[in-house]
């Protein structure tokens, strides 16, 4: 099988794309070093991370048309990338909007094999135009109907496109970890004061406001640790952590680079992930967190139930802070180092697995193109 990984809006000389540039950046290094595969891929900067000619950087700034007309180039270059091997092609992308897999496989005897990452939300408010709306969902929605497999992070983005785009050719691959760089280096403290961190975007739906409202109503001695987020967001939730009387509880990080990230991860006790009341998704500090040894809480009320399996995952239900911080208080009470989810997303959720996992689903593909 000759596979062709398509993701021209990854940009590896950014900083500013954490979880989507991590989950890119691990599936291309580990696929480059299996042996059952021969692969190339297109990104958008490749950053001088790889070395040889199977990673070709791509991208392309400008004008909507100007990207247009990029596309359309790139398409002839993956048509011609195709036929030029007598092997079994699977073009493997995400459901981004971007046209030239779906074309070359229209064009060529190459299968489609499209990972959808989470549920588009707010998709209007995030592009300049009209017509790159409709661009940009025609797209998507063109390629989950094109897709002779999709590859779905969790089970509610797999529900999602089953009863919305009747996608039936479906797999659920979990997002994974680097579990040679997140690992347990310290225990947890046995009692007060506790330090939870998150790790992560500040984005107004990560409800960066609920977690600084709940740490102000706990009665456990605790203070919040904050990695990542730009600097905007950073001043505003500032301002909403001095209104709440914590600003000497909290310390926002801003970004850090992705290999010190364990290093803050395993200063605190508690780690906070999502607290979102829908969260179609598969979230990669999820699986850090608990690379390190932590117990993790979150609140979401649906699309993150799949987390309930892992050892030391708190989730509760989306609800006013008072509530919340008396859930959290319980869980610090008799917080312990959690070995046994460490074990499990070492064992489970590594980047190699998740990359012979996915191989394994397009090698099947190919498979039945012969």
């Amino acid at each position: 099988m000759h596979l062709i990984g398509y993701f021209p809006g990854s940009d590896f000389a950014s900083d500013s794309q954490y979880g989507r540039q991590v989950h890119v950046y691990k599936f291309i290094q580990t696929a480059l070093t299996m042996d059952e595969v021969t692969c190339e891929f297109f990104v958008g900067d490749d950053g001088g991370q790889f070395p040889g000619d199977n990673v070709r950087s791509v991208m392309t700034t400008g004008s909507f048309p100007a990207r247009l007309y990029h596309e359309l180039r790139r398409t002839l270059a993956l048509v011609r990338t195709i036929r030029a091997t007598d092997e079994t092609t699977v073009l493997y992308t995400r459901e981004s909007p971007h046209f030239a897999p779906i074309v070359a496989a229209e064009l060529t005897a190459a299968k489609l094999v499209v990972e959808s990452n989470g549920v588009p939300r707010n998709v209007r408010e995030n592009v300049d135009s009209d017509l790159q709306y409709l661009t940009l969902t025609g797209v998507r929605r063109a390629k989950w109907r094109r897709a002779d497999h999709v590859i779905a992070v969790s089970e509610s983005v797999a529900d999602y496109l089953r009863e919305n785009h009747g996608v039936e050719a479906i797999t659920v691959v979990e997002n994974g970890v680097d579990t040679d760089l997140f690992d347990c280096r310290t225990e947890v403290a046995s009692s007060p004061p506790y330090t939870i961190c998150y790790v992560g975007g500040l984005q107004p739906w990560q409800n960066i406001e609920l977690m600084l409202q709940t740490i102000s109503r706990m009665d456990i001695d605790a203070e919040l640790l904050i990695v990542g987020g730009d600097e905007d967001r950073q001043t505003y939730l500032q301002s909403i952590a001095a209104d709440e009387g914590i600003s000497d509880r909290v310390t926002f990080v801003g970004r850090v680079p992705h290999e010190d990230v364990p290093e803050y991860i395993n200063r605190s006790d508690l780690c906070f992930g999502p607290f979102a009341e829908e969260r179609p998704a598969s979230p990669l500090k999820m699986y850090e967190y608990l690379a390190c040894g932590r117990e993790v809480a979150l609140v979401n009320d649906d699309g993150l139930e799949f987390l309930d399996d892992y050892p030391g995952v708190h989730r509760f239900g989306f609800d006013d802070p008072d509530v919340l911080a008396a859930q959290i208080d319980d869980v610090l009470s008799a917080v312990a180092t959690n070995d046994a989810g460490t074990e499990k997303v070492q064992r489970d959720r590594s980047w190699r697995a998740v990359t012979e996992t996915v191989i394994s689903v397009c090698q099947t593909v190919s498979t039945d193109a012969n």
